[in-house]
Order: structure tokens, then sequence, then C-alpha cells
């Protein structure tokens, strides 16, 4: 390796007394064909920082600071890239997961009035059994939520009938913004829609339970 003038440089060998492995950073200041003077700006002895030394047939015996330097932070930056890519892969995946409480966690579920109760989950059947209809929850909020769910769709229920094929279907529609529930009229029958015989009925059983409630649990929108 060629040193030149202006050169970071650290001392890689015990071949020298002050330009040795002691010496972590020195500045080249003077080149011929067999020395190089260096400047030594970094030393494990503070009073050697400042003095300047020559150091005969140097190859070998001192690597480029800035090159080394240049090298680990591309390793980083590479390293660092890698990690983030798997932090945000392995968050995809947590939230695509569905929680399922182990033995000794505990959880919310609604009981059959309504109620919210928060137990531990063990083998027995009984939770197993609420797990497989979708009564397990990890927070008392999505347990709250769920009852506000079941009773907005039971009072829609209340004004609706199943899909009738050939008549007159129709259902409630929410664009995202605003509060306004649309009716629109269905020739489809689509899983989960509640219909109505009629455009009046929708717009009864809108003002009975309430546009917003209806945002909020029907459609799952919050502003």
């Amino acid at each position: 390796m060629k040193f030149k003038v202006g050169d970071k440089v650290r001392g890689t060998s015990d071949s020298y007394f002050y330009t040795d492995k002691n010496m972590s950073l020195g500045e080249v200041v003077n080149v011929t064909p067999f020395e190089i003077e260096i400047k030594i700006i970094e030393h494990s002895d503070r009073s050697q920082v400042g003095k300047v030394y020559w150091a005969a047939l140097p190859k070998g015996k001192f690597e480029l600071v800035e090159e080394k330097k240049m090298d680990k932070l591309e390793e980083l930056e590479t390293k660092i890239k890698e990690l983030s890519d798997e932090i945000e892969k392995l968050k995809a995946e947590e939230e695509s997961k569905e929680w399922k409480p182990k033995h000794g966690d505990y959880y919310w579920f609604v009981d059959s009035d309504g109620v919210i109760h928060k137990t531990e989950w063990n083998t027995f059947g009984i939770h197993r059994r609420r797990y497989l209809i979708g009564n397990v929850f990890k927070t008392e909020e999505e347990a709250e939520f769920r009852v506000g769910q079941l009773k907005v769709e039971a009072e829609l229920r209340r004004f609706a009938r199943p899909f009738k094929i050939g008549g007159k279907n129709y259902t409630l529609q929410h664009w995202g913004k605003g509060d306004k529930i649309d009716i629109t009229f269905f020739e489809a029958v689509q899983c989960g829609n509640i219909y109505f015989p009629s455009e009046e009925i929708a717009q009864r059983a809108i003002d009975t339970v309430g546009a917003d409630r209806i945002k909020k649990y029907y459609f799952g929108v919050e502003d």
C-alpha cells in the first residue's frame, strides 16, 4: 500500500516505539520512497499526541482509518437495513395473527345477557368453545365493542327480513366519510348484509338505531 500526505492511518504492528498499535489515529505529513512521517492524533499515551515520527518501511504496518471506517459504516448500514426489514416482517406477521391466549393468560368474554367478564384461560372445554365462536378478547375495550356490534345488529334486524330473490331488497351503505348512511337497492345477496323490504323501513331503522351507532358498530368506522 502506498501512502500519501494527508492519509489518516492507525498502527497495526509492534515494529515502532510510538507509531505502533497504541496509535489509533495519525496523519501522514511527509512521504519518501522508504519512509513516511506521521503526526500522532490519538494515542494510548496522551503525551505522544501532536508529536511527529518517521516510520521506515511502512508497508503492512499501518492501515487507512477512513477506508476502514467506510467499510464498517457500509457493513453497519447493511445490517441496519436487514434488521429493519426483518422487524417490519415480524410486525406484519404479528398484526396478521389472531390473538389466542396461552395457559394462565387472562381474557375477556361476553356472557349470554351481554355482560363482560374477565377470566383466566386454561384447557377446559368452555374456554376453547368461546374461542371457536369468537368470544375471546384480549382487552376489555374489544369486548365492549363486540357488545356494541351485537346490539346494533340485533336492533337493525328487527326491521329486516331475509334476502328475497326477485323481490325488493334494500341495504345500508357508508362511504367512509361523514355520518350519512345511504340506502341502496340490491339485486344480489351478499354475505353479512342486512336487508330491508323497503326504503322507508330501512330509513326507519337508521332513525331508530342512530346513524352514528350504525357507522361505528355495523360498518366499523370511527372518526
